[in-house]
């Protein structure tokens, strides 16, 4: 039989608390609700139906987050999806430094060896790993990570770091102002540390299909 979901209901006239309602399966007839319906529950609910659960964890939450809690997530588990996250705003400014300093830095230096630790386990459990733990240097981070866990198959997602263009941009009229005040990004050039366009997770999604294990990425998103 098919599962059935339990849904949280409408909040009713005159501030009572939401009645939940169990989905049933729906005979035939059109999907909607009756708008006689008494108030708050649909009296032919659309169906819902759990074809495949997929469990995804987050185990970081800025670069210097506990190192152990993706390592419990997925030697706990089951999980499917591991996900970490290291770059805040101030981040990603000392990400940049730190590859004009050296061409082969810019990113989360702790996630290499957090990936050759749990190697094993993201193998054997079939769990894929996406973390933007390749700041501004996705490249190197990837190249590191395969160099302590030969057997990881790694992908990468590039494109969001325009730090490098931003004069070109610039010199090709694109404003690029302020959104709140309208300030162009010229007046605050020579200050600006960093400069990312959030190219969103259908790349991440692009990169999985190709059978990685691991998705590194720089600041893809907030």
């Amino acid at each position: 039989p098919q599962p059935v979901l339990r849904v949280p209901g409408v909040r009713k006239p005159g501030g009572a608390a939401p009645q939940p309602w169990a989905v049933p399966r729906r005979a035939a007839g059109p999907a909607g609700y009756d708008p006689g319906a008494a108030p708050g529950r649909p009296s032919n609910p659309p169906v819902l139906r759990v074809k495949k659960i997929v469990r995804i964890a987050n185990g970081q939450g800025f670069w210097g987050d506990w190192l152990e809690a993706p390592v419990r997530l997925i030697e706990q588990g089951p999980i499917d999806y591991l996900a970490l996250d290291y770059l805040a705003e101030i981040t990603m400014s000392i990400v940049q430094k730190q590859k004009q300093a050296d061409p082969n830095l810019g990113y989360a230096r702790d996630f290499p060896p957090l990936m050759a630790r749990i190697a094993r386990q993201i193998r054997a459990n079939n769990v894929k790993v996406v973390a933007n733990a390749g700041g501004v240097n996705p490249q190197a981070c990837a190249a590191e990570v395969r160099r302590l866990a030969p057997d990881l198959k790694v992908a990468i997602v590039t494109g969001d770091d325009l730090y490098d263009r931003l004069n070109t941009l610039l010199s090709a009229g694109h404003a690029m102002a302020n959104m709140e005040t309208g300030e162009p990004l010229a007046s605050i050039r020579d200050r600006i540390l960093s400069a990312n366009a959030y190219i969103g997770a259908f790349p991440v999604a692009q990169a999985l299909a190709t059978g990685a294990d691991v998705v590194i990425a720089g600041r893809c998103t907030d």
